[in-house]
C-alpha cells in the first residue's frame, strides 16, 4: 500500500517518532527515493509509549482512540 501513495507532498520534510518511555527518538526525512535519516529539527513529531506504538502496529488499537485519550501526541505541521 505504501508504494501506491503519492509521496511528493511529503518530500523534503522532516519528521520525528518519539518513544517516550524508552527515551528514543527516530528522526528522518522523506526523499524522492524513500526515507533518509535526518538530524534536523522535525516539522512533525509523533510521540507515544512503546506499548501504544506496538498496539498501533498490530492493529489492536486505532490512532483516533489513542489521540483523543492523549496517549498519541502529534506536534507540528
Amino acid at each position: 500500500a505504501l508504494l501506491q501513495l503519492d509521496w511528493q507532498p511529503l518530500a523534503g520534510r522532516r519528521y520525528a517518532i518519539r518513544v517516550k518511555d524508552l527515551g528514543l527518538t527516530f528522526r528522518f526525512k522523506v526523499t524522492p527515493r524513500g526515507f533518509s535519516p535526518d538530524g534536523g529539527a522535525p516539522e512533525l513529531s509523533i510521540s507515544a509509549s512503546a506499548r501504544d506504538f506496538a498496539l498501533l502496529m498490530s492493529r489492536r488499537e486505532d490512532p483516533d482512540t489513542l489521540f483523543f485519550s492523549r496517549r498519541l501526541v502529534s506536534e507540528g505541521d
